[in-house]
């Protein structure tokens, strides 16, 4: 029993290690994120989904706040409105939106090592953020393709000191709280619960298992359980996972 609880403590820290070391990864916290065969920065375009590369500018539609998820990801949301990075389907060339916060698998990205020590930022389902072509138009959209480590697949991750994200995150506004929802005879249920930060099962408390993603999980209406399973969980800040 101690022996699993130790692997359970220390599996994400050894994933979270192997991540600082990629591109100028410090751990969670503010980026840009630049290619390195274009030099252009990730950009949230105008219309406030598409997600774009352009000359740095430093301005918050550049600023990404990589969020801890599962182990070894992370979700990447902008500074503007907290949107995140996700594919719109799972096919080569399936373009990047920055699509309203819902915390599902589709919106987490781990780092892997490129060959010159730089980031490959790969979805939770093996795709990687790809500059179509390797081209350095200004506007270009981002897509997912099959990882190959060409330059058009590396990123720079700079650290960003600033204030971001003031609209979305609120952290000084909103305070942590704890909710019990539990599935009706089996039935999904929903129950009302500010998600934006994230939610962390505390304790299960029915005799059906919990599984994220499968039994419970969350999106902007708040939490869900289904087949029975009941949880206390913890959102607002102390809800980050």
């Amino acid at each position: 029993m101690r022996t699993k609880m130790l692997l359970r403590i220390l599996l994400p820290m050894a994933l979270i290690s192997t991540a600082l070391a990629q591109g100028g990864f410090g751990g969670p916290g503010w980026y840009e994120i630049a290619n390195v065969q274009s030099g252009k920065a990730l950009s949230l375009d105008r219309d406030m989904s598409r997600v774009t590369q352009f000359p740095q500018s430093n301005e918050e539609g550049q600023a990404w706040f990589f969020q801890a998820a599962d182990p070894g990801f992370f979700f990447i949301r902008n500074g503007v409105n907290g949107n995140t990075l996700e594919p719109t389907a799972g096919a080569n060339s399936s373009p990047v939106l920055a699509a309203p916060f819902h915390g599902t698998p589709s919106q987490q990205w781990r780092l892997d090592r490129a060959k010159d020590g730089n980031a490959l930022i790969v979805n939770h389902f093996g795709k990687t953020l790809d500059v179509p072509g390797g081209t350095s138009q200004d506007g270009a959209p981002m897509q997912i393709y099959d990882l190959n480590g060409d330059s058009n697949q590396r990123f720079i991750l700079r650290p960003l000191r600033g204030e971001f994200g003031a609209r979305w995150r609120g952290e000084g506004r909103r305070e942590s709280a704890a909710v019990t929802c539990a599935s009706d005879n089996g039935r999904r249920k929903y129950c009302e619960a500010d998600t934006r930060d994230g939610v962390r099962l505390v304790r299960q408390i029915s005799s059906s298992a919990c599984r994220l993603n499968e039994t419970w999980g969350f999106d902007q209406r708040g939490i869900w359980v289904d087949r029975g399973c009941g949880a206390e969980f913890q959102v607002g800040p102390a809800g980050r996972r």
